[in-house]
């Protein structure tokens, strides 16, 4: 196999603070011997594989943070070969896979069944996040240290929210002593109960409970509260609210540090689009 070279192409590479039209060469084993603005037509050898991208953007693997693998208990629904291969068409090569898994992951024993299933079956870096609480209950700490030992990256409860704050802040104490990242899907229990749609016209009209704002709002506010006394690696999973950006953005200015993610839903969808009862566009965060 002769070296590739990809030419014509903008180059977008964070890390290394480049962003310019160039190309890459990556040889035969499949790694990239030059990268940047050199790489052109004017030196390459004849006879060479040559694939001209036209403009087209080239970036570094993309990290999915926050990724549902059916595997263990959910097979049906996907596993480590389709997950890899889905994300290896979509441009991404690391996921963070949260435990909601059947059993779930909240001990070393299940920690040492993922890995082996990911090294077996991934094509992609599997980065396994662990429940916060026992059996994602909301009582009872994980093993933080012991589980972090065994190669667990985060800890969260998944579509689930740690509701009392005891319970969150006691976790947070702790993380800030082991330097464990605690990853938070903000949602209150008892003003989302039974709710199916963001709360307002679309859901008076179509007939059906509605999620307020507020439910996701008064999570973030308690938990940004707690981590001025309790300072640890703090991030929010999804937000799907303009007043929770108001929130963000006040904590941001006053010097508080964590990080918040938004889903791909959130930013090109709302509430409108549930239309007529369309069941897959229900979502947590609500659409709104």
């Amino acid at each position: 196999m002769k070296d590739k070279y990809l030419i014509n192409a903008r180059i977008i590479d964070p890390k290394n603070n480049l962003d310019e039209v160039g190309g890459i060469i990556i040889d035969s084993k499949g790694l990239i011997k030059a990268v940047g603005k050199k790489v052109t037509n004017g030196n390459i050898p004849s006879g060479a594989d040559i694939i001209d991208l036209k403009k087209l953007v080239i970036i570094p693997g993309i990290v999915d943070m926050r990724v549902f693998i059916g595997e263990p208990g959910f097979e049906y629904k996907e596993n480590f070969r389709t997950l890899s291969n889905a994300a290896l068409s979509g441009g991404v090569t690391s996921v963070v896979s949260m435990p909601n898994t059947s059993p779930v992951i909240d001990n070393v024993s299940m920690v040492d069944f993922l890995k082996r299933r990911g090294r077996d079956k991934s094509r992609i870096n599997i980065f396994p996040a662990a429940c916060l609480t026992k059996n994602i209950e909301g009582k009872q700490m994980t093993e933080f240290g012991l589980l972090k030992r065994k190669g667990i990256i985060a800890f969260t409860d998944g579509i689930k929210t740690i509701q009392d704050p005891q319970v969150m802040l006691r976790i947070m104490s702790f993380a800030s002593q082991s330097n464990s990242l605690i990853m938070q899907h903000a949602q209150d229990n008892i003003l989302s109960n039974g709710g199916l749609i963001n709360e307002g016209e679309v859901s008076t009209r179509l007939g059906l409970k509605g999620i307020p704002s507020l439910a996701e709002k008064i999570i973030v506010e308690r938990d940004l509260s707690l981590l001025e006394e309790y300072f640890c690696r703090y991030h929010i999973s999804q937000i799907s609210s303009e007043k929770t950006v108001s929130v963000i953005k006040k904590a941001k200015d006053e010097g508080k540090k964590f990080s918040t993610g938004v889903s791909i839903n959130n930013l090109t969808l709302n509430e409108n689009d549930i239309g007529d009862f369309k069941t897959f566009l229900k979502l947590s965060p609500p659409l709104r």
